[in-house]
């Protein structure tokens, strides 16, 4: 009979951990690229879809788009939507748990 898995714990990042120092002193990480939703408009999509090239699918590095939220219907992934929208799911217990700790 094969061993059965357990799910993994969840283990929130303590409030106190220092990112700027834990980066500064660990040889593999590096701050991830930021680009603003102002900036694609900007420059265009063409710029974008480059930049995404570049640095996800060659590098495999993220490329966090900010100020995105703010073009967003703000009920969208509120704890109440997620309950709403996923919440009896058969992983509602997961869902639940990380409600609780965004409210």
């Amino acid at each position: 009979m094969p061993a059965q898995q357990l799910p993994a714990s969840f283990k929130p990042i303590p409030p106190e951990l220092d990112v700027h120092k834990l980066v500064e002193n660990t040889p593999s990480f590096r701050y991830a690229t930021r680009i603003s939703c102002t900036e694609i408009d900007e420059q265009g999509l063409h710029h974008f879809r480059n930049k995404v090239q570049d640095h996800v699918v060659n590098k495999g590095e993220p490329l966090v788009i900010y100020g995105y939220n703010k073009r967003l219907d703000p009920w969208i992934f509120t704890p109440q939507w997620l309950n709403a929208n996923h919440g009896k799911k058969s992983k509602a217990k997961y869902t639940s748990h990380y409600c609780e700790v965004a409210s």
